[in-house]
């Protein structure tokens, strides 16, 4: 072992601390592209980042130096325990830039971390620049490691677009002209491919259950997230995980034909009301139906989204109707995240409340294996609870 090797050795807890800290950061950067920079989901990630890095650092009373090496994610000799997860995100893109890792010191900002997220580019080819601020610079192989004060900053990159306003419109289009936007939902679907492929679903918005949103964008975003894992998970192949994912972000597009005032009403919905809300499957399966370039999937998932396991809910079917699995991917997405998000009648439930009400209905509502291949294995990186009491459980539309 090097002097500079035993200069950065951390022990195995500082080691953690550090490994969690670059995934919040790197959950940060893949969820700017998809629900904007100022969401409170990204926010979260990016503090969370902060309050780690600050930790570390204040322990060690010296700066971090972190490296992409050889494809492993490194400080010194040591390599961080999501080498492989780190290697094809946050540090790849880095890497796209020259840059092969970066230096922290003490005194780390909250706004030296969103320039550095603002000044990597949604697309890892185009060029950019990354700053150079007091307490965070990039770093090369070749350097020489230093505590000298950093060089002038650098000009950052233009903040990333706020995907709510791109998304919205996209929606529209499908809703209202039949004409889907491709390269935007392409895009989309894209991003939410790599953040799951590197192991970022810690940017979904499961700690921050105190805040309201902008519900339709951002839980449309979180069903495709949600589905995209678990389609992996259960072994599904690429394309049709992407089309799947696709399906996702569509599931609900009927509900452009369902009057806000009952998509927002803070109350039970009286009967009347509740048949109007049940048309939106029927609704959106005839929207996608003739919607060019929309894949098969899309159309039956739109269709079957609320039809449960023992073939009750909504539209009607035959008893003994089995829905497609991509069907019951998206839906176990659907409610999961329901039920995790403020509602105009009624407040987010915590994560326990949620897997209890969800297990309990399976094998009647759910498929109980994949309900555990969801739990098990898709919903895994929940940040800490923040839970006073427990609502009460309203009927979900």
């Amino acid at each position: 072992m090097t002097t500079s090797d035993r200069h950065n050795s951390l022990d195995a807890e500082q080691l953690e601390v550090l490994n969690e800290a670059l995934l919040a950061l790197q959950s940060a950067l893949l969820g700017r592209p998809i629900y904007g920079s100022e969401h409170p989901t990204i926010c979260v990630q990016r503090d969370e980042a902060v309050r780690g890095l600050r930790t570390l650092l204040d322990a060690l009373r010296r700066p971090i130096r972190v490296l992409l090496v050889d494809r492993r994610v490194v400080v010194g000799s040591q390599r961080l325990p999501s080498s492989e997860q780190l290697a094809g995100g946050v540090f790849a893109r880095l890497n796209a830039g020259g840059v092969d890792g970066l230096v922290v010191t003490p005194g780390l900002r909250p706004d030296e971390l969103d320039s550095l997220l603002a000044a990597l580019p949604d697309d890892p080819s185009h060029p950019f620049e990354l700053p150079n601020t007091p307490h965070l610079r990039p770093a090369c192989i070749d350097d020489h490691e230093s505590d000298a004060p950093p060089s002038p900053g650098l000009r950052s990159a233009d903040d990333t677009r706020d995907a709510a306003e791109a998304f919205g419109p996209v929606w529209s289009a499908v809703a209202d002209r039949g004409e889907p936007d491709h390269e935007q939902l392409g895009r989309l679907v894209e991003q939410i491919g790599a953040a799951v492929a590197v192991g970022a679903d810690a940017m979904l918005p499961m700690a921050d259950l105190k805040r309201h949103d902008e519900y339709t964008f951002v839980h449309t975003v979180n069903v495709g997230i949600l589905a995209a894992g678990l389609a992996e998970a259960v072994g599904l192949s690429p394309p049709v995980v992407q089309d799947l994912t696709l399906a996702a972000l569509l599931h609900d597009v009927g509900k452009k034909q369902t009057p806000l005032e009952l998509l927002n009403k803070a109350g039970k919905l009286e009967e009347h009301e509740l048949r109007i809300m049940r048309r939106h499957p029927a609704d959106g399966a005839r929207i996608l139906f003739d919607a060019p370039g929309v894949p098969e999937i899309a159309t039956v998932v739109a269709f079957e989204h609320h039809i449960k396991l023992d073939s009750s809910g909504y539209p009607s079917v035959r008893p003994g109707y089995r829905a497609h699995l991509g069907s019951q991917i998206v839906q176990l997405a659907d409610v999961f995240d329901a039920l995790r998000t403020h509602r105009p009648y009624r407040a987010a439930l915590p994560m326990e409340k949620v897997k209890q009400i969800m297990f309990e209905d399976a094998g009647r509502h759910y498929d109980r294996d994949l309900l555990a291949v969801f739990f098990g294995r898709v919903v895994t990186r929940s940040s800490r609870e923040q839970d006073d009491e427990t609502p009460p459980v309203a009927d979900a539309a």
